[in-house]
């Protein structure tokens, strides 16, 4: 009889322990949660990649840690912007339609440009390990999250020769129509 209250004892302090260290955890989940929300409504909103408006002149990380401007991709004959997260499934359902792309021929392997905000080396892995020829530069300092609102992913984001946003979507379903999308990125 000892040996079971004993026991009964133990069970119910290890439930009580669970259940604070559950309501300490949600608390925790939800006061990051109003922060994250915070954050993401004073950063502003999505739309100030949207068409018409001009496509920021940022640095982007390379995988050798060098500094690249957007601008100077841009120049020429426009560019695609794909913003990425590793390890998101809309995310690798569109690189990958962007790199058939590039092995079909329809757009050239420069024009595509990879940004994510995780390290550039381990996005370079991420890359090979995929097949992807097209390159992927670094914000590691969430430049587009915090002064442009990109903040969902995957975001495409075509932009025309004079640097001004021609389209974007946030769906990895959305197919662009290859005469349509250079159109718009030699405009």
């Amino acid at each position: 009889m000892n040996k079971l209250l004993k026991n009964i004892g133990v069970g119910v302090l290890v439930l009580v322990v669970a259940g604070v260290g559950m309501y300490l955890g949600m608390s925790f989940k939800t006061m990051q949660a109003s922060q994250d929300s915070e954050f993401l409504q004073s950063a502003g909103p999505t739309s100030q990649l949207q068409v018409g408006t001009m496509f920021p002149d940022l640095e982007l990380m390379t995988a050798d840690s060098s500094q690249v401007r957007t601008g100077e991709m841009i120049a020429g004959d426009g560019s695609v912007f794909l913003f990425m997260e590793v390890g998101c499934p809309p995310c690798e359902t569109m690189t990958q339609k962007w790199q058939e792309l590039i092995n079909s021929g329809a757009i050239a392997e420069d024009q595509v440009i990879g940004v994510s905000f995780e390290e550039p080396q381990y996005v370079q892995t991420y890359a090979k390990k995929r097949g992807l020829t097209f390159p992927i530069y670094a914000d590691t300092g969430m430049v587009f999250m915090r002064n442009y609102g990109v903040a969902e992913f995957p975001l495409v984001v075509v932009v025309g020769k004079t640097g001004d946003v021609k389209m974007y979507t946030f769906d990895a379903r959305v197919s662009f129509e290859v005469d349509e999308l250079k159109k718009q990125m030699s405009m």
